[in-house]
C-alpha cells in the first residue's frame, strides 16, 4: 500500500470516527503531494461543509475537473456544491448544481429530494409535493434509509400526504 493510500485510509477512518482534525491532517497531506486528488478534495470539502465553512468547502470542489471524475463522483461533486450554495443562501447556484447532478444521474433520489426542498423554500409547495412523491417511490424503504435522510424523507411523506387529501 502506498503512502497516499495509507493517508486516505487514515483520513476515512478518522472521519468515520468523528476525528475531524486527524482526518483533515491526513487529507491535507495527500493534497500537498497531489494538489488535485479528488478523494482528498472531497474529504476536505465534506469536513468544511460539516463545520459550516461553505466558502472553504466550495473552494476545494472548484479545484476538481468534472470530466476527470467517474460518473458517481461527478454527481457527488454537484451535490456537495449544491449543499455549499444552500449554506451561502445562493438558491440559483444551488438549483444549477442540482440540475447538473441530475443530468449525470436522473434517478439520484438525494438530488431530487434536495430539489424538492428548494422548491418548497421558493414557495412552490405543490411542485415540491409532486417531486417528493417521486422521491418516495425511488428512495429506499424506511428501514434501509441512511440516517441522514430519515428526517427529510419523513418530511416528504408528510407533505405528500397533505397534498393527497
Amino acid at each position: 500500500m502506498s503512502n497516499e493510500q495509507e493517508l486516505l485510509r487514515t483520513a476515512r477512518d478518522a472521519e468515520g470516527a468523528g476525528d475531524a482534525a486527524r482526518a483533515r491532517s491526513a487529507y491535507e497531506s495527500v493534497v500537498q503531494a497531489n494538489g488535485r486528488h479528488a478523494h482528498a478534495a472531497f474529504g476536505l470539502a465534506r469536513l468544511d461543509l460539516a463545520e459550516g465553512r461553505a466558502a472553504e468547502g466550495l473552494a476545494w470542489l472548484e479545484n476538481l475537473v468534472p470530466a476527470e471524475l467517474d460518473s458517481g463522483a461527478r454527481t457527488d461533486l454537484f451535490l456537495m456544491r449544491a449543499a455549499g450554495f444552500r449554506m451561502l443562501s445562493r438558491p440559483d447556484d444551488e438549483a444549477q448544481a442540482l440540475q447538473t447532478a441530475l443530468a449525470h444521474d436522473p434517478y439520484c433520489w438525494p438530488a431530487l429530494l434536495q430539489k424538492a426542498e428548494l422548491l418548497e423554500r421558493q414557495g412552490k409547495p405543490k411542485a415540491a409535493a409532486l417531486l417528493y412523491r417521486g422521491v418516495l417511490k425511488i428512495s429506499p424503504p424506511a428501514e434501509y434509509r441512511p440516517e441522514a435522510f430519515a428526517q427529510p424523507l419523513a418530511h416528504a411523506e408528510r407533505i405528500v400526504a397533505m397534498y393527497a387529501e
